[in-house]
């Protein structure tokens, strides 16, 4: 069974493609950075973006940090 992308129904948040500067916004707010190692084709990444991502207490949270 695989996976395709999911629809981003979490893409409202704020992602910094650049781990650099998700660093130094990170410094800047004194604020947690949340790094999300992923890949098109990987499986557990397509689940979690589908279904743990989406879980409001979990979006909540990712608003606390800075997302990379």
């Amino acid at each position: 069974e695989s996976y395709l992308p999911p629809k981003k129904e979490y893409s409202n948040l704020n992602w910094v493609n650049s781990l650099e500067e998700g660093f130094q916004l990170a410094k800047q707010e004194d604020r947690n950075i949340f790094i999300d190692f992923t890949g098109v084709t990987c499986t557990n990444c397509r689940w979690m973006e589908a279904n743990v991502f989406v879980k409001k207490d979990v979006h909540d949270r990712f608003k606390e940090m800075v997302l990379c």
